[in-house]
């Protein structure tokens, strides 16, 4: 084959919210052993968002009803592969004093990361990885209402459509390829805000190949057109808090495949295999009767969105249905007993707001 005709690609997986937990209980060799990933062994680069603080202290500060972590020696179960996105609602549970921790823990084992720091700056610095000739740059953003961080303040790299349009502008010319990974959303509803896709369409006309939305905790669809591919939702890959959650589709996931190639697409969905979660929150490959309804979930939110794009009815119309009444009841009703009705009106009217208000924008 000629030089100039020589086409560099790479796969790049993408799960969905990792928590790994702390104690040594059932699950934990898995964590550590290789089938964990097994998935994912034909791919160059492995993309997923790390909702937890890394810590020693089992302490929480007591800020907010649910404090999350992980311990250092969880950490294992990644390799150089991976590429962990900390712009979330959790990474800041037990403080700036966790946050350090964790960058600490972070690159003393060589892993990769983006989207929180000490500083705003540090936080919004997108990580770049090299694979199969290509240099990818990954930068993580999450809802400016999860600590974002200042000059002077450690927090997370706030999803503001300015400050993303510089950040991917200054990456022109520096790589082979941009991916964005953005944690934001309706939790427990599987479609897109048209705030998500104001974010979306920002990001693929500056020239990123792949958009990654997290925070749902539940699958959504993909979309493609010549600039680049958008995965809606990702879902939950590692999460053993699921018994305390009667959600079904929390359950329901899946390991994403896209590759992107130059010269070539920007980005196309190389593969979806679907993934279910089991009791205690851990993944395995999806049983026959759940690969089918997985895939004609994700196939038929897919086909919804590639069609009539991004709709405001959808998302409303999903805060009426049975299921997500009973999930965000038991949670409205527990944030209430233990931080005041008060605390609880106002969560209620910030998630109305990010449908309502969004579509205003």
């Amino acid at each position: 084959m000629h030089p100039s005709h020589t086409i560099d690609a790479l796969t790049i997986a993408v799960a969905g919210d990792v928590m790994p937990g702390c104690e040594n209980g059932p699950g934990f060799e898995l964590l550590r052993g290789s089938t964990l990933w097994r998935a994912t062994a034909d791919c160059d680069v492995v993309l997923c968002n790390l909702e937890c603080v890394v810590t020693r202290s089992s302490v929480p500060p007591g800020r907010k009803q649910y404090e999350i972590r992980t311990t250092p020696e969880r950490l294992d179960m990644f390799d150089g592969r991976f590429v962990l996105g900390l712009a979330n609602n959790h990474i800041m549970d037990y403080g700036p004093q966790g946050l350090e921790e964790t960058l600490g823990e972070l690159r003393a084992r060589g892993l990769a990361f983006a989207g929180a720091g000490k500083t705003l700056e540090e936080a919004r610095r997108p990580a770049i990885v090299e694979a199969k000739g290509l240099r990818l740059a990954v930068v993580c953003a999450a809802d400016p209402r999860y600590e974002p961080a200042s000059d002077s303040a450690a927090g997370t790299c706030p999803a503001e459509p300015a400050l993303l349009q510089e950040t991917l502008r200054n990456l022109r010319g520096t790589c082979s390829a941009v991916v964005v990974s953005l944690h934001i959303g309706l939790e427990y509803v599987p479609y897109p805000t048209p705030r998500m896709g104001a974010l979306a369409e920002l990001c693929l006309a500056e020239g990123a190949s792949l958009v990654v939305f997290h925070h749902s905790h539940c699958l959504s669809g993909a979309t493609v057109d010549t600039r680049g591919v958008v995965l809606w939702g990702t879902g939950n890959y590692i999460f053993p808090w699921s018994t305390r959650v009667p959600f079904a589709p929390w359950f329901d996931s899946a390991i994403w495949k896209v590759r992107i190639a130059r010269p070539g697409p920007p980005a196309e969905v190389a593969a979806m295999v679907p993934v279910s979660l089991d009791a205690g929150g851990l993944p395995a490959p999806a049983l026959a009767d759940a690969e089918r309804r997985i895939r004609r979930e994700v196939e038929r939110i897919s086909a919804q969105l590639q069609k009539g794009g991004i709709s405001m009815r959808r998302c409303l119309l999903s805060l009426l249905r049975p299921s997500y009444l009973r999930v965000v009841g038991t949670y409205y009703v527990s944030m209430a007993k233990a931080r005041g009705i008060g605390v609880m009106l106002q969560c209620v009217a910030s998630v109305l707001k990010n449908v309502v208000g969004a579509s205003r924008q």
